[in-house]
C-alpha cells in the first residue's frame, strides 16, 4: 500500500505495513513504511498504544520509534503523553531526538485557549537543501529555536525566536543569524533579525527591524549598523 501527498505527488509513502491489536479499551499498533526519496532512503517505524478511557478521553504514546529524515534517525522519548478530550489536544513532554538534535513540544491546542511551546535544539539546517529546487541556494548552520502559541488580550499570538549558529549561504560564512517574530491573529506581523559576527558577538552586528501592518500600506524598515 502507498499514500501520496502533494499536488505533484512529490511525497509517496510506500510499502506501508500496519499491525494492530484491539482490546476492550486499548489499541496496540505497529506501523512501518518506506519514505519518499526526498525525505530518506531508510524505512521508518512507529509503535505505541492508544487508550480509550471511560471519561471519553483518548490517551496515546509512542513506545518504539525510528523515524528517518535523510540519514538521521529520530526517536520519541518514553515518558510523553498525548491526551485528546472535549475538542482539545494536550501534549505532555513530547521529545524527538536524533544524535545532538532535539525537538520538544508541550502544551494544549483546541477549543480552549491555545498554550503551546515548541523548542528546537541544534538542528542541522543543511538538510533543507534537499528541498530547495535550485543549486544556487545552499544553506548551512545549526538551528535552535523557541516557538510559543498563547492567548493574549483575547487573541491567539504566535511568538518565535531562532538563531542559526555558524550560518552559511552558498558555502560563505556569515556568523550567527538571529530572528524573532510575533504573529497576532489579526494578521499583523512584527519581525526583528540580525546577522552577528561570531568573533565580536555584541560589538559587531547588522540589525534590521521590520514591521508589517497592512498590505495596502507601505512597509517600514529601520536599519542599524554598528562597528562593521
Amino acid at each position: 500500500r502507498s499514500v501520496v501527498i502533494g499536488e505533484k505527488g512529490n511525497f509517496s509513502f510506500e510499502n506501508i505495513d500496519l499491525n494492530a491489536n484491539m482490546g476492550p479499551q486499548t489499541l496496540h499498533y505497529r506501523l512501518n513504511w518506506k519514505n519518499p526519496a526526498v525525505i530518506s532512503a531508510h524505512r521508518s517505524l512507529l509503535a505505541g498504544v492508544v487508550n480509550f478511557a471511560e471519561d471519553g478521553s483518548i490517551r496515546t504514546k509512542v513506545d518504539e520509534s525510528e523515524v528517518y529524515f535523510k540519514e538521521f534517525p529520530f526517536s520519541f522519548n518514553q515518558d510523553h503523553l498525548v491526551t485528546v478530550k472535549d475538542g482539545n489536544v494536550q501534549i505532555d513532554n513530547m521529545v524527538l531526538t536524533s544524535k545532538e538534535s532535539q525537538l520538544m513540544v508541550n502544551g494544549t491546542v483546541g477549543k480552549a485557549n491555545d498554550s503551546l511551546v515548541g523548542t528546537i535544539d541544534n538542528l542541522d539546517v543543511s538538510v533543507l537543501n534537499q528541498f530547495i529546487k535550485t543549486d544556487k541556494m545552499r544553506l548551512g548552520g545549526a538551528l535552535s529555536a523557541n516557538v510559543q502559541m498563547r492567548e493574549m488580550r483575547g487573541n491567539n499570538i504566535l511568538l518565535g525566536t531562532a538563531i542559526i549558529r555558524d550560518f552559511e549561504f552558498n558555502e560563505e560564512q556569515f556568523g550567527h543569524l538571529y530572528a524573532n517574530a510575533i504573529l497576532p491573529s489579526d494578521k499583523n506581523i512584527h519581525f526583528r533579525g540580525a546577522l552577528i559576527n561570531a568573533d565580536y558577538y555584541h560589538e559587531s552586528a547588522t540589525d534590521y527591524n521590520y514591521k508589517y501592518s497592512d498590505p495596502a500600506k507601505k512597509t517600514r524598515v529601520n536599519t542599524h549598523m554598528k562597528d562593521l
